[in-house]
C-alpha cells in the first residue's frame, strides 16, 4: 500500500470503541473466579451496537493507532491511561486486520493480539466475539482460547463455555483444554469430560497425558466404559509407549482393543514406531498376526521404512 495513497477502509469497530465496555473492563468489574469443573453460564454486561466507521487515511505498520478516526480515539480519554494504552491496541489491531495488508495480519494475530490476552484477555475476547462471522473470527477465538488458558486456565474455559453459537463454544473449548492438557492434563481431561467433548479432544489430551505419566493415564483409561471411545484413547496410549516400550505398546493393542479398523490402526502405528528401533523384532511379530490383510499392510508398512 503505498504512501499517500488514499485508502478508505470500512470497518464494525462495535463496543470496543465504546466507552461503555471499557469503562466496564477497567471498573474492576471481571467474571467471577471459577473452578474449570464447575463452569457455569457467565452473565456479560450489555454491550453497545456496532457502529460502522470510514477510515480516511494512511495506514502504516508504524502508525496504526493513527490510523483511528480522531472521534474513535477521543473515546480513549475518558478512562485511565492504562484503559487507554488496552483500547489503543484494540483499535491497533481493528485497523490492520480491516486492511488488505497480509504483513499487517501477520503483525495483529501474531504479536498485538498476545499483548492484548496478556493486558486484558477479556477484552480480547470481547474483540473476537464482536468480530464479523468468518475465519478470522473463528482464528481470533482460537487465539484468545489458547493464550488465555496459559495464565488462567479457569477464566479461560468460563468465557469459552458462554459462547452464544454451539458450534463455536465447542471449538474454543477444545483448544482451551489441549492448552490446559499441556500443563495439567488431567484438570483438561476433567472439563473435557464434563462437556461431553467426542471431537478428538479427549484422545488428544490423553496422547499428552501418556508423554508426561504414561501409567496415570492408562489407569484412567482402563476404568472407562467399554466402547469406541475407550478404544481410541489405547491406541493414542499405545502410539506414545511404543516410541520407548514398542513390545509393551503391542501386548497392550492385543489385550485392550477390541477387534476392528481401530485396533488394525493402533496396530500399524505400533509396528511403525517398532519397525524404526528394531526391524528384526517388528517383522518376528508380524508373522504372529493372523489376518492375512492386515499382516499383508503391516508388511508393506514395514518394507517402506527407511
Amino acid at each position: 500500500m503505498g504512501r499517500g495513497k488514499e485508502i478508505k477502509i470500512t470497518i464494525t469497530l462495535t463496543a470496543l470503541i465504546a466507552v461503555g465496555y471499557f469503562l466496564m473492563l477497567t471498573s474492576g468489574k471481571r467474571h467471577a473466579s471459577l473452578s474449570p469443573t464447575s463452569v457455569a453460564p457467565i452473565s456479560r454486561a450489555m454491550r453497545p451496537k456496532a457502529a460502522s466507521i470510514t477510515l480516511n487515511a494512511e495506514i502504516r505498520p508504524d502508525n496504526l493507532v493513527d490510523a483511528v478516526p480522531s472521534e474513535a480515539r477521543a473515546l480513549s480519554q475518558k478512562s485511565d491511561s492504562s484503559a487507554q494504552e488496552t483500547q489503543q491496541l484494540v483499535l491497533s489491531i481493528c485497523a490492520a486486520l480491516s486492511s488488505d495488508d497480509a504483513a499487517r495480519h501477520d503483525l495483529a494475530l501474531g504479536e498485538l493480539m498476545p499483548c492484548l490476552i496478556k493486558r486484558d484477555a477479556e477484552a480480547a475476547g470481547g474483540l473476537a466475539e464482536m468480530w464479523a462471522p468468518g475465519p478470522l473470527r473463528a482464528e481470533l477465538l482460537c487465539r484468545v482460547a489458547q493464550e488465555w488458558a496459559k495464565c488462567d486456565p479457569a477464566a479461560a474455559i468460563a468465557w469459552a463455555a458462554n459462547l452464544k453459537d454451539y458450534a463455536e463454544m465447542m471449538t474454543t473449548l477444545q483448544e482451551g483444554c489441549i492448552q490446559i492438557s499441556q500443563s495439567n492434563p488431567e484438570e483438561a481431561i476433567a472439563i473435557a469430560t464434563r462437556f461431553n467433548s467426542d471431537d478428538g479432544t479427549l484422545e488428544s489430551i490423553a496422547q499428552f497425558w501418556a508423554r508426561k505419566d504414561l501409567p496415570a493415564v492408562l489407569e484412567w483409561a482402563r476404568r472407562q466404559s467399554q466402547g469406541e471411545q475407550r478404544d481410541r484413547l489405547m491406541a493414542r496410549i499405545a502410539f506414545v509407549k511404543a516410541e520407548t516400550l514398542p513390545v509393551d505398546a503391542a501386548v497392550l493393542v492385543a489385550n485392550e482393543i477390541a477387534p476392528g479398523p481401530t485396533k488394525n490402526e493402533a496396530f500399524i502405528s505400533v509396528l511403525h514406531q517398532w519397525g524404526l528401533r528394531d526391524r528384526a523384532a517388528a517383522a518376528a511379530w508380524i508373522g504372529g498376526v493372523s489376518e492375512e490383510s492386515l499382516r499383508a499392510r503391516a508388511i508393506t508398512e514395514l518394507v517402506g521404512l527407511n
